[in-house]
């Protein structure tokens, strides 16, 4: 009990009635037997009501050894205090004095007067729930002199009701009585119920629209200020789009809200569905093709592809189809295509006819091979030296024996148109050698044989090779600082000589994987090929190379333009399913490089046909 609540004396009797106390006390010292050693004198207790200064209401106890006090509901005549409970007994009425509690033993070696103290009696407020007509819940608080009411959110039991918010208290469950506002003074001089007055929260609805895709969600209603958590999209389709949230406007210009998000409820509202276009990868073999492009990348709702059109040099392009083999064909090249789903198409062809060209020696002996290619097809015009014939020199190629025809110099470029046939055209006198050097690349270009002062096209660099570099220049120094010549530039025969290869590029680091063998004339994965490719991977992201070259090689098919290409398309699709490797291992940085090489001069063993792997 606080202290200004704490027992409360009654202190001061009129000066009258303290002067009889002292004349009573007197009189009852007195002995009332005769004097006698062995027998102790009784002496009186005198209790005093003390509920107010003029109040003379007493009663007494005598006794000589100690004794029990009287209990406090036992006195004649009894006492009571309006408001007050009884606490104890002390020897000064106003509670300063020696204390007695209510029946213990005294001693009655004198008279004494007790004086009651009195101590407020508490009082207890019921705070009642007031949700419903039968509900029991309660709380209550207890106290006996004005206190601040008990906190509504500190009440124990909780006291609530789902919907509405308290307001205030009040003597009345309609709220007509006297209110109390929440943590406000009550007198506590009553007991009294206190009733909880309440105000309901208004409902809120938020509904779901899936904006173009099929099923939904309900709506959710609950309580402004209460929360739900918003559906995940789970159950909701829309193909060809992902879900991705919510928005308070159907275009997405709204508020936005991830799936399974906490969502607050304030006012009534409709959630749209919001989609992100699925992107699908369309990837393309060529199957000996010219890769144009190695895959295309789709948004669902853009514009359709457009498949591209290949080339392979003797072979008419069929379509692209779903099957390396057989299968349904798509679409043509430069047809329009959307995709339902990441896809690899596939390149399928029809071997055109061949044209044959054959070298004649024109009198002269030695052999020349012969070439071949599809109509419209450029081929390089070999030297003349397969062939001799003695006392003259090689001068070149006509269409007719006698050179009546159209005449062509060694290395030029010759459109095929059918089978035909090319002349050597001898001159008389001595003959000169141009022969050339490979100045620290690999393979041979043959040596071209001619009269002095004829003219003769310089070959580029097919026969010869040095990774990480091309043929830029012929110069008459290894060095570079003697006379320099064009690749395909005419060369006037002056005597014999030697060109010197001028290679321009970087250098290699390691040369550190081979893919391969490819399969003759084709530049498909084959799945031994990609297994190749996967360890080829491993070794990138081990090593941590950050630059990997590729160049690809093909074994001699008699064609140099198929050559190159086959042997660029093999380095561009090993090229395109490693970096998609490299992807899945989450590996990143690595700059990868493709470059066909063509074919090594003479070399039409089928082990040439791979693509080498360097790193850095």
């Amino acid at each position: 009990m606080k202290a200004a609540n704490a027992t409360l004396r009654k202190i001061a009797l009129r000066s009258s009635l303290s002067t009889f106390f002292a004349m009573f006390l007197i009189v009852g010292a007195m002995p009332t037997t005769p004097s006698n050693a062995s027998t102790p004198l009784f002496h009186s207790v005198t209790f005093v009501e003390n509920d107010n200064p003029n109040d003379p209401v007493y009663s007494t106890q005598t006794a000589n050894v100690p004794t029990a006090l009287t209990s406090f509901a036992n006195l004649n005549p009894s006492f009571a205090n309006s408001g007050f409970t009884f606490f104890d007994w002390n020897s000064s009425a106003d509670g300063t004095g020696t204390s007695f509690a209510n029946g213990s033993i005294f001693s009655f070696g004198t008279a004494e007067v007790l004086y009651a103290v009195w101590r407020s009696i508490d009082h207890s407020v019921t705070f009642v729930e007031n949700d419903n007509g039968t509900d029991p819940v309660y709380a209550t608080q207890t106290d006996n002199a004005p206190e601040p009411l008990t906190l509504f959110t500190n009440l124990n039991p909780v006291l609530s009701n789902p919907g509405f918010t308290f307001v205030d208290w009040n003597t009345q469950s309609n709220g007509n009585g006297v209110s109390y506002g929440n943590g406000s003074t009550y007198s506590f001089v009553g007991a009294i119920d206190l009733f909880a007055i309440w105000s309901a929260i208004p409902t809120t609805t938020v509904n779901f629209e899936n904006t173009g895709g099929a099923s939904s969600s309900g709506p959710i209603s609950n309580y402004v200020g209460e929360s739900t958590t918003l559906p995940s999209g789970s159950g909701m389709s829309n193909p060809g789009y992902t879900f991705v949230g919510w928005n308070t406007e159907a275009d997405g210009s709204g508020t936005e809200y991830a799936g399974g998000a906490t969502y607050i409820f304030t006012v009534d509202q409709t959630l749209y569905a919001q989609w992100s276009p699925d992107s699908f990868t369309v990837a393309y073999s060529y199957d000996g093709g010219q890769a144009t492009l190695v895959s295309s990348i789709y948004v669902v709702a853009s514009p359709a592809l457009v498949l591209p059109t290949p080339i392979f040099v003797g072979n008419t392009f069929d379509g692209w189809f779903n099957a390396e083999t057989g299968g349904t064909i798509i679409g043509v090249g430069g047809s329009s295509y959307t995709p339902t789903g990441s896809t690899e198409l596939f390149a399928q062809w029809t071997p055109n006819a061949t044209d044959v060209m054959t070298f004649n020696s024109n009198g002269g002996s030695g052999s020349i091979a012969q070439l071949s290619g599809e109509d419209g097809t450029s081929i390089s015009l070999p030297a003349g030296n397969g062939f001799t014939l003695p006392g003259f020199a090689f001068s070149g190629w006509n269409s007719q024996a006698n050179g009546s025809g159209t005449q062509y110099a060694e290395g030029a470029r010759f459109v095929l148109d059918g089978t035909q046939s090319l002349y050597a055209q001898w001159t008389a006198g001595p003959s000169a050698t141009v022969t050339f050097n490979a100045n620290g690349g690999s393979g041979a270009i043959n040596p071209i044989v001619g009269s002095p002062g004829s003219t003769i096209t310089l070959p580029d660099q097919t026969g010869m090779l040095e990774a990480g570099f091309e043929l830029s220049r012929w110069n008459t120094s290894a060095t570079g600082s003697g006379t320099s010549y064009s690749v395909g530039e005419a060369f006037k025969i002056s005597g014999s000589e030697v060109l010197y290869a001028q290679w321009s590029g970087h250098k290699l680091a390691a040369l550190f994987g081979a893919i391969g063998t490819f399969k003759k004339d084709s530049s498909s994965l084959s799945a031994a090929l990609k297994n190749q490719i996967n360890r080829i991977a491993v070794t990138i992201k081990s090593r941590r190379y950050s630059k990997v070259d590729l160049f690809g090689y093909t074994s001699a098919t008699g064609l140099k333009s198929l050559n190159v290409i086959l042997s660029r398309t093999r380095a561009r699709n090993v090229a395109s399913y490693l970096r998609n490797r490299l992807n899945a291992m989450k590996v990143r940085g690595v700059t990868i490089s493709s470059t066909g090489e063509g074919a090594i001069a003479g070399q039409s063993s089928n082990a040439y046909s791979r693509v080498e792997v360097f790193g850095v």
